[in-house]
């Protein structure tokens, strides 16, 4: 199921290199996943001097296909075809597409929010970081302060029922300053860097695929 899961993965960051015109191809490596990446260092280079908002987007897809493979294995789960099978599947595809949205390192979402983070100034830069940092402790208040009656038996209570949301923001906070805090200014100058309704757009888009994914783990 990991391997499976793990070639979807990387089948969506490939068919996004196909459809900017880099030759590519999907590497198993047994035993640890696959891994999509150009066929040669020549479309290596090529691949870095694409739009920033075409890589963001190629980052994207793999966490997306993720969550696609999610709902082909609840549809199995569903008319019962191998269901301990599919529901191994389903959680799977849910963990790698969580860990590599999070804004941290080389994972996908960390390598999306340096291209995001690179194509805006730096008013803006801190502008988003800080919309996205009141947003992740907004929810992480929310969770917490739903027994707050009872105590920190209460707090407690409330974060192991919403233990994945807890874990998935706390983290996200940390690394989208982190990653704001480790930008270039001069980058937005650069031809490669993509709009700030570009930006939006891809920001929108993280937001609802990470939702999607967390909702679908609770089903």
């Amino acid at each position: 199921a990991f391997i499976i899961s793990m070639y979807g993965h990387e089948l969506g960051h490939y068919l996004q290199f196909r459809a900017n015109k880099i030759k590519a191809v999907i590497l198993l490596l047994w035993p640890i996943g696959a891994a999509a990446l150009p066929i040669n260092e020549q479309w290596n280079k090529k691949s870095d001097k694409l739009p920033w908002n075409n890589v963001a987007w190629l980052l994207l897809a793999g966490p997306a296909f993720n969550m696609f493979q999610m709902l082909i294995g609840l549809a199995f789960v569903k008319f019962g075809i191998f269901p301990e099978f599919f529901r191994n599947y389903v959680f799977i595809n849910g963990m790698l597409g969580l860990f590599n949205l999070l804004p941290l390192g080389n994972f996908d979402g960390g390598q999306l929010f340096f291209v995001i983070f690179s194509s805006l100034n730096e008013l803006k830069d801190r502008l988003t970081a800080g919309i996205a940092s009141v947003a992740g402790f907004t929810i992480l208040i929310w969770i917490i302060s739903r027994h707050l009656e009872l105590g920190l038996i209460g707090v407690a209570f409330s974060i192991y029922q919403q233990v994945g949301i807890f874990v998935f923001v706390s983290a996200f906070i940390i690394g989208i300053l982190h990653k704001q805090g480790r930008d270039n200014p001069e980058h937005a100058n650069s031809r490669q860097a993509m709009t700030t309704e570009q930006a939006t757009v891809l920001v929108v888009a993280y937001v609802m695929l990470a939702t999607i994914t967390l909702a679908l783990l609770k089903l």
